[in-house]
């Protein structure tokens, strides 16, 4: 049973969310409980939750159901935490990378050209020399 519609996110941005499903799961937890209340009753007339033991056999169902909907949340909400922490290291990399840039251009500029900034005993990397940065990696454009 897939209460969480069926689409393969590619990042975060993909993500369809919980709602539905957490709607589905409250259902489920009511229906476990007879949709009755807790004593003391709100109001007269009210159905109270049966005791443990007593529920119907529609009401274990709606319990086990709950367990499937809390299950497939949980799996889902840990595959979104996996494309968050894959999209905020590549954006962290990507980051760095520029910093990097712009430091090395800094440091150029500072000094006059690269060529005299030998003579300081600084090293710096052409800005346009790079072969590949981490979202290269990610999404496989290494050209």
């Amino acid at each position: 049973m897939n209460v969480i519609p069926e689409k393969t996110p590619v990042g975060t941005a993909d993500w369809l969310g919980i709602e539905d499903a957490a709607r589905l799961l409250n259902f489920r937890v009511g229906a476990w409980n007879d949709l009755g209340y807790p004593e003391p009753l709100p109001f007269e007339g009210a159905h109270p939750i049966p005791p443990l033991g007593q529920r119907s056999a529609d009401n274990i169902k709606a319990g086990h159901g709950a367990i499937e909907v809390i299950d497939e949340i949980v799996r889902e909400l840990h595959s979104l935490r996996g494309r968050l922490i894959i999209e905020l290291r590549t954006d962290g990399d990507i980051r760095a990378v520029r910093v990097d840039a712009m430091l090395a251009e800094a440091r150029a500029l500072r000094c006059g050209s690269p060529a005299t900034c030998g003579e300081f005993g600084h090293e710096h990397p052409h800005i346009d020399d790079a072969v590949s940065t981490p979202l290269d990696i990610v999404t496989g454009d290494d050209e």
